[in-house]
C-alpha cells in the first residue's frame, strides 16, 4: 500500500475526479457529434404543445374545447380541420439555404400558453414548401400546401 500523506491523497482523489470529467466530457461529445447536422429535421413546434387559432387572413381555424370551428364564411369538415391543425403540429423542417421569389401564403398561429402569434410565410416550389419565420428560411418535405390550408383557400 502506497504511504501517502493526507494532503497527496486529497490531491490524488481531485487529479481522479477531474480525469473523470475530461472522460464524460470526451464520452458525451463523441455520442452527440452526429446530432448538431443542419440538415436534420426538426419540429416546427416544441413537443405537446397545443394549437389554439390557425389565422389564414381570410379564414381561421379556431379551438373549441376538443372541437374545431372556422370563421369567416369559410366552411370545411370538422375532419378536415382536425387534420389541417395536427398536420401543422407535426410539421418538421430543415435549414434552408433557398431563397423564394413567389408571393407567400401567410399564416399566424397562436400556441397555448402564448401571448402572441407565430407567423410563418410558406412559399411553394418545386422541391417541396419554404417556411420563412423569424428571419430563417425552412424546407417542409414530404407535405403539400393544400395539407395545411382550407382547400378552398388554396388558389
Amino acid at each position: 500500500m502506497l504511504r501517502l500523506s493526507h494532503r497527496a491523497w486529497n490531491n490524488v482523489v481531485i487529479l481522479a475526479m477531474l480525469f473523470m470529467v475530461y472522460l464524460f466530457t470526451l464520452s458525451n461529445d463523441m455520442i452527440n457529434s452526429d446530432e448538431d447536422t443542419p440538415e436534420e429535421l426538426m419540429p416546427l413546434f416544441p413537443p405537446f404543445s397545443v394549437i389554439m387559432t390557425l389565422d389564414f387572413g381570410i379564414a381561421r381555424i379556431e379551438r373549441i374545447g376538443q372541437d374545431w370551428r372556422i370563421q369567416d364564411n369559410a366552411e370545411a369538415p370538422l375532419n378536415d380541420l382536425v387534420q389541417i391543425s395536427e398536420n401543422w403540429r407535426t410539421l418538421e423542417v430543415r435549414p434552408a439555404a433557398i431563397t423564394p421569389e413567389q408571393s407567400p401564403y401567410i399564416v399566424s398561429v397562436l400556441l397555448a400558453g402564448e401571448d402572441k402569434k407565430r407567423v410563418f410565410q410558406l412559399f411553394p416550389e418545386e422541391s417541396g414548401l419554404i417556411l420563412h419565420s423569424s428571419g430563417q428560411n425552412y424546407q417542409v418535405d414530404n407535405i403539400a400546401i393544400e395539407s395545411l390550408f382550407p382547400i378552398a383557400l388554396v388558389d
